[in-house]
């Protein structure tokens, strides 16, 4: 699809690639007007593809439009402008386009596009609602026909993301094209090494690290332990341990063969990227039985925040599972062991060296351990 639309698309309206990992790619052009034509090309030709395409087989595409400030790490965006661009995404319909107020003053007058003020709109994760524009788009795109192609879509919608930063005297457009959830092949139960448990069974397969630098993979790590830690808590789930789980690091194994080795239905998964004082969480829930994503979510903002978002991420799969909490379990979900996060990493390098279980290495974990109780002595 990149090769055949996006990037024909993307030099038609100069823009480039700035930065492509899987089914994802950020994009940047030189001004909004160009973003919002390659933006609206875009579903323009989807429409047209999706006619003659049976409907388990179309993509639909909701796309944000943005300009704020973002936070480069290499080609790769973080902060508020891309925030609000995702939470502009979750507005929009499958095959539409939302703007913020912010592009549509840059556009007005330039475009022969009929666009509906949808007011200010609150949206999760930010302080203040965000006043929002939607093109309304021809009739084969429209929300009611792709809502329809949503729901026969196997695959689900694409998800586009748009956000702009002014760096210097230049105007730069951004959207993060993204598609978090992904069918894969169901795991089969006569395949499983171990018979699945009665209550519904997890394994949170370890973060990976997408940032540049290679050390902040214990960020990655201790957010991977802190969610065994929660979930292993709560009497109603069956979790795989930390040693069984971090077997799979770093490997590159389909969903359905680790659930066939370990013998559980549920897969946790995400990653983790980080600049400064910024981070990216993704995480998504996956059914191995069926081959599909429960829910994938995104979370961008500071990296104070981190202790929050992993108890969002929890108690989704308890909301997801159905399981009922007892008053302490939801206790003991809240109850952080720190709040200070260098106290945390500090801990979790101390924690990988004595993980290895040899002399040497308990010797040098005891440094980053009394680090730890130094940065937070409770």
């Amino acid at each position: 699809m990149r090769a055949n639309l996006i990037d024909p698309l993307l030099l038609l309206h100069n823009g480039r690639v700035a930065n492509a990992a899987g089914d994802s790619l950020l994009l940047e052009f030189s001004s909004a007007v160009d973003a919002v034509r390659c933006a609206n090309a875009v579903q323009k030709d989807m429409a047209v593809r999706n006619e003659s395409t049976p409907p388990d087989q179309q993509i639909w595409y909701r796309m944000g439009i943005n300009v704020g400030d973002v936070i480069s790490e290499g080609d790769d965006l973080l902060g508020n402008g891309v925030n609000v661009a995702a939470r502009l995404e979750s507005i929009a319909d499958p095959g539409g386009i939302c703007l913020s107020r912010s592009v549509h003053e840059q556009i007005v007058g330039k475009f022969d596009l009929p666009l509906e003020n949808l007011g200010e709109v609150d949206v999760k994760n930010l302080s203040r609602p965000v006043e929002t524009f939607r093109i309304v788009t021809e009739r084969r795109s429209t929300a009611a026909q792709a809502r329809r192609a949503q729901r026969a879509n196997k695959r689900g919608p694409r998800r586009v993301w748009m956000a702009a930063a002014e760096v210097i005297a230049v105007l730069g457009i951004y959207f993060w094209l993204d598609r978090l959830t992904v069918d894969f092949e169901p795991a089969a139960t006569e395949a499983m090494a171990l018979p699945l448990p009665e209550r519904p069974s997890v394994v949170v397969l370890p973060f990976a690290n997408l940032s540049n630098d290679p050390d902040q993979a214990v960020l990655a790590d201790g957010i991977t332990e802190d969610l065994i830690t929660d979930l292993s808590k709560l009497s109603g789930l069956f979790v795989i341990g930390r040693n069984t789980s971090f077997a799979f690091r770093g490997q590159d194994v389909p969903i359905s063969k680790v659930a066939e080795e370990l013998g559980v239905r549920y897969v946790l998964t995400g990653s983790v990227r980080r600049s400064g004082g910024q981070i990216r969480i993704t995480a998504q829930f996956l059914d191995a039985l069926n081959g599909k994503s429960i829910w994938a979510e995104r979370f961008d903002g500071a990296v104070s925040d981190v202790f929050a978002t992993q108890d969002a991420f929890t108690l989704k799969v308890v909301e997801a599972l159905s399981i009922e909490l007892s008053n302490s379990e939801t206790e003991q979900i809240r109850r952080q062991e720190t709040d200070k996060l260098a106290a945390r990493e500090a801990f979790q390098r101390g924690w990988e060296l004595y993980s290895r279980f040899d002399e040497e290495a308990n010797v040098q974990s005891v440094v980053h351990f009394e680090k730890a109780i130094e940065l937070d002595p409770e």
